[in-house]
């Protein structure tokens, strides 16, 4: 049957309508459905997570349980389970993969790595300098005739092997055959940022991607962690392909770094001048997850982990210079720092005194029974958020 009208239905149309050119056409599809989507039941299913084993990881994504309460989670499986960890260049995405890798293979899991970034040796030579440096004997590493080999690992080139607008495709069919070949849980992409450079519409070239990987892992359990330069799904949506992903993960972990400079006074709770790393969690599908930033940290062996809340953290208020306990104090955070709510509301009356606008406010104010500190506070606090406040 045709999808459309006749040339002679098309000509009947051009004056009065006859009959047969009103009558409706019927689709193939219409009043029936393709096989397989309408469905009376389905597979048995519960959020399930891979463990990282990286210190602290865990504790950003959590599982459900029958009793109501959330454990430690991990990576989330699926078919496929999908994480975006999201950040810009230099916030240490690829060496919390690598850390995450040799833990992986440390505990018997078979993985695969996608490697666009960087040569297959740099990959095999990071992962398996973790697995010495953290004394992880399961991670058998063999050098033969000048190449090393890591059981457990497959790393699929495509740095030194360009592929073009074929990249996508090929990724998708060598995810598939590997896992049906060896049953591996774990595959690393790094980065769909590089997957994508060759397709033109970047949420129609993920798109294809995932309905290629989700058709050909039907009814397995995997976890897919993709890294992207793209900075999350409140920033920049036509980037690095971030934003076409990020609608169809599990989770989208986002990292960051910074450092504290003399103006922050004491922001993260760390002396000035030192470079704080960051990472939470932008949202999860079908889990539930730790809503703080946390502290990331990597240290001179590249060993990374995931610290406290830094919402949590002891530290110095930007206008008196004494500590601030957040489990025991109000406090308030600012792009200047963090104050005690008293501290802050005493520079937000000095604001509103020396201030002209503010002046302006506090008249108005004051025409309508007195001085309203918590109406005031709304019309000035941009101010002190955008650094201009004035130290009293």
């Amino acid at each position: 049957m045709s999808w459309f009208k006749s040339k002679e239905s098309q000509s009947e149309a051009v004056g009065q309508p006859s009959k047969a050119s009103t009558e409706k056409i019927v689709t193939p599809y219409q009043g029936s459905s393709l096989k397989g989507r309408r469905l009376s039941s389905t597979r048995l299913w519960r959020p399930r997570c891979l463990s990282s084993y990286v210190d602290g990881f865990d504790e950003l994504v959590l599982v459900p349980t029958d009793d109501g309460e959330h454990i430690p989670g991990g990576l989330p499986l699926g078919s496929p389970g999908i994480t975006l960890l999201a950040g810009s260049p230099g916030t240490g995405k690829s060496v919390f993969l690598y850390n995450l890798f040799a833990n992986q293979l440390n505990h018997g899991v078979k993985a695969q790595f996608h490697t666009f970034e960087k040569p297959p040796e740099v990959v095999a030579y990071n992962i398996a300098n973790i697995a010495f440096l953290e004394n992880l004997e399961n991670v058998k590493v063999t050098i033969n005739e000048g190449k090393r080999a890591i059981e457990g690992l497959e790393i699929v080139d495509s740095f030194t092997k360009d592929h073009g607008k074929q990249t996508v495709p090929l990724s998708a069919k060598d995810i598939v055959d590997w896992h049906k070949e060896t049953g591996g849980q774990l595959v690393a992409i790094d980065s769909v940022t590089d997957m994508t450079a060759w397709e033109g519409e970047l949420r129609t070239a993920m798109r294809d991607f995932i309905n290629r990987i989700t058709e050909g892992l039907e009814g397995s359990e995997i976890s897919i962690i993709a890294t992207s330069q793209h900075r999350g799904a409140r920033q920049d949506p036509g980037i690095a392909g971030g934003i076409a992903i990020a609608h169809r993960c599990n989770a989208v972990i986002q990292v960051d770094h910074c450092f504290v400079s003399v103006f922050d006074k004491g922001y993260y709770g760390v002396p000035r001048g030192v470079q704080v790393r960051r990472i939470w969690v932008e949202k999860t599908a079908d889990f539930a997850h730790s809503s703080d930033e946390h502290f990331f940290t990597i240290d001179q062996n590249a060993i990374c982990s995931v610290g406290k809340s830094i919402a949590k953290t002891i530290t110095q208020c930007f206008q008196c210079g004494t500590m601030i306990d957040p489990s025991k104090e109000e406090f308030v955070r600012t792009k200047l720092g963090t104050w005690h709510r008293s501290c802050y509301d005493e520079q937000l009356s000095l604001q509103i005194a020396t201030d002209g606008f503010g002046k302006e406010v506090n008249k108005a104010l004051k025409a309508e029974n007195g001085l309203d500190k918590g109406i005031v506070r709304g019309a000035v606090e941009q101010w002190v958020n955008n650094g201009k406040a004035k130290k009293s």
